[in-house]
């Protein structure tokens, strides 16, 4: 079976990032990259899946500039079998909506029998490839996937979902299909020290727009990145207690925090007798009007 693993190289999460005034972004200068968490994930559940059929060839590829194939080396020594990037300058800034489209062209061009992501990136979390390649190769997605296993005749597969507050739901889909892979789905794989002195040798094709048959015409971004900025600082109210106040009461001021005690109106009856209590009362407070 071809699995092909989409992975996006990103920002190291303890990196210092500093934020150029004159253009608004994000400095590139003295910054390191590793894979994305989520995508390592991804690997690992592509991995375990050819290991367990015995054959079948894991290929990962990404869209990035050179750089990224430090990304890519990473990923052969885990135990990818090939790695493919994609880069041309007129991929310079795209968005959510040319990577699907540029993903999906390449994967078509390889060959697929399965396809692995991970849920999000964690540079601008948006989560939304997965989707993107799917509509683009138009076959079933499946979200938040900590589990794959293949029937015999590898026509379909039963993935195990995350939901939320622990909730987990048993999805049977036909093949081929886009998983992404959840967070914590399995513990990726230590690259072994053979791996990792071999990797850097492998030969890492480069495709371009031209490889891909796509034209620049074809890459326009419909979302342009303006502006990156520091979180504004929130200033924190500090309670004073009132003086006049005996030292209990201060006492009491101060364990609390300052908050004092809302009263609360329980509402009892009905569904239709609730309903008509919420109605009057918004009515008092002036949020909405009585109908005429």
């Amino acid at each position: 079976m071809e699995i092909i693993v989409c992975i996006k190289q990103v920002i190291e999460p303890e990196s210092k990032l500093n934020i150029d005034p004159g253009t608004g972004l994000i400095e590139q200068r003295g910054l390191s990259y590793v894979l994305n968490p989520n995508d390592e994930f991804a690997l690992e559940e592509a991995l375990r899946i050819r290991d367990k059929l015995g054959q079948g060839r894991v290929t990962v590829l990404t869209l990035g500039p050179p750089r990224a194939k430090d990304t890519l080396v990473r990923c052969l020594a885990m135990g990818a079998d090939e790695a493919v990037l994609i880069w041309d300058e007129a991929l310079e800034g795209s968005d959510v909506h040319v990577t699907s489209l540029v993903l999906a062209r390449a994967i078509g061009l390889l060959g697929y029998g399965l396809v692995l992501c991970g849920c999000e990136a964690w540079d601008d979390g948006q989560g939304c490839v997965g989707a993107g390649v799917a509509e683009g190769l138009d076959i079933p997605l499946i979200t938040r996937v900590s589990r794959v296993e293949l029937s015999p005749d590898r026509a379909r597969a039963t993935v195990l979902r995350h939901l939320e507050r622990g909730d987990q739901a048993k999805v049977e889909c036909l093949l081929p299909a886009v998983f992404a892979i959840a967070m914590r789905a399995n513990r990726p794989r230590y690259p072994k020290l053979r791996h990792r002195l071999l990797a850097p040798k492998r030969e890492i094709p480069t495709w371009d727009l031209k490889t891909t048959g796509l034209g620049e015409e074809e890459v326009g971004c419909l979302m342009r990145l303006e502006e990156v900025s520091y979180p504004r600082p929130r200033a924190k109210k500090v309670a004073t207690p009132d003086s006049s106040l005996s030292p209990m009461e201060r006492l009491s001021f101060f364990l609390t925090g300052g908050v004092t005690e809302r009263a609360a109106n329980l509402l009892d009856g009905s569904t239709p007798e609730a309903v008509s209590k919420v109605t009057e009362f918004l009515i008092e407070e002036g949020i909405i009007q009585r109908e005429v």
